[in-house]
């Protein structure tokens, strides 16, 4: 029994960090989506993972090798040896790198749980998205109903989901809708608008909660912005600039306003 619980954690710690780096193919990353809204402890440990990755891009900086070690370096690689003595001289050149790598590798192992302590606990619903964005992003078609109109697609997640759905034109402002697809998000269903910006794709999607803080960041490469809006969230991403991202933002929610009036 001992055995199977740690492979089954072991397999749950796949799953997790390919979650994490956008790895899983839709069908899987669903299933896992499913199970982090359910089980309280591997949605917990997702949230670690996630929350460590991002403290080590924001407070590990890289640093540059010392000046000695530049400069045996150089010599190493200036100097003009017998052949048989190459492969030695090699090897403590690397050895001289590898070193300080494994050192930092292990200070960083060692202090996993500071890291994750010091940081700010992520928002998982923001991470779920940004995943089912590089889903999209990798899809042969990101939409599970294609139109550029919107009294197409308000109809369609009509007939997917009890609540309306706010659904706005921008192709006269250089973001004309794509479609839509349902996203799961802590395990509901969550209606997700897909826009273009250039070659570029925009993902909105719209949560039936307003317990959302509003922020704007990036997570995993991606830019990202969430907002309240009465008794609903929204969050957009995207890996267009986060300018233009703020921009799109800005000109759906007067929209969205002009709609509702």
């Amino acid at each position: 029994m001992t055995d199977d619980r740690e492979q089954n954690r072991a397999a749950d710690a796949l799953l997790i960090n390919a979650l994490a780096d956008g790895e899983l193919d839709a069908a899987s990353a669903l299933a896992l989506e499913t199970r982090l809204a359910k089980e309280p402890e591997l949605a917990r440990r997702y949230a670690a993972v996630v929350a460590l990755r991002r403290a080590i891009r924001e407070k590990i900086q890289p640093e540059s090798a010392p000046a000695s070690l530049r400069d045996r370096v150089s010599a190493l690689a200036e100097a003009d040896p017998p052949r048989e003595a190459a492969p030695r001289r090699r090897t403590r050149a690397w050895s001289s790198l590898l070193v300080p790598a494994l050192a930092a590798a292990m200070a960083v192992g060692v202090g996993l749980d500071r890291l994750w302590l010091s940081s700010s606990e992520p928002d998982p619903r923001i991470d779920s998205l940004v995943a089912a964005f590089r889903r999209g992003q990798i899809a042969d078609q990101p939409v599970d109903v294609v139109a550029s109109d919107r009294h197409v697609v308000k109809p369609w997640l009509a007939r997917k989901l009890p609540v309306s759905t706010v659904v706005v034109d921008l192709a006269g402002e250089g973001f004309p809708l794509v479609g839509a697809r349902i996203d799961i998000v802590a395990g509901q269903p969550a209606p997700t608008l897909v826009y273009r910006r250039r070659e570029h794709q925009i993902a909105l999607t719209e949560l039936s909660s307003a317990s959302l803080s509003s922020a704007r960041g990036a997570l995993q490469g991606y830019s990202s912005e969430a907002w309240r809006d009465g008794d609903r969230s929204y969050v957009v991403v995207s890996d267009v600039a986060p300018a233009e991202l703020a921009l799109f933002a800005e000109l759906f929610r007067k929209a969205a306003a002009g709609e509702r009036r």
